[in-house]
């Protein structure tokens, strides 16, 4: 959250030190408006993690059904792409067998 807090404060800033800039607010404004925010900022913040978890959360409940799709993918990646599985830490052949017999993803 710390990060996600700052990237959305410094985002606020870039806008906020434009609008001084082209002399639309001044600096008192600037201020004001970021104490007002901070409530917002953190209900942002809140509400983006929520979304990532349940995002996470619905990936790996349909991760056993879609993993022969995910490993078309990596070949597919292999061949046109020219990654390597050990480098980008992508299981291997026998690694997603292994996922297959279990029903895991």
């Amino acid at each position: 959250a710390g990060v996600a807090t700052s990237d959305l404060e410094v985002n606020l800033k870039i806008a906020l030190d434009a609008a001084i800039r082209g002399g639309r607010i001044s600096e008192q404004d600037r201020d004001v408006i970021l104490n007002e925010a901070e409530q917002e900022v953190a209900a942002a913040v809140l509400s983006n993690s929520e979304s990532q978890a349940l995002a996470i959360d619905l990936a790996e409940s349909q991760a056993p059904r879609l993993l022969s799709r995910h490993e078309r993918l990596i070949d597919s990646l292999e061949q046109s792409n020219g990654i390597i599985r050990a480098n980008e830490v992508l299981p291997t052949k026998a690694e997603l067998g292994r996922r297959a017999q279990a029903g895991t993803g």
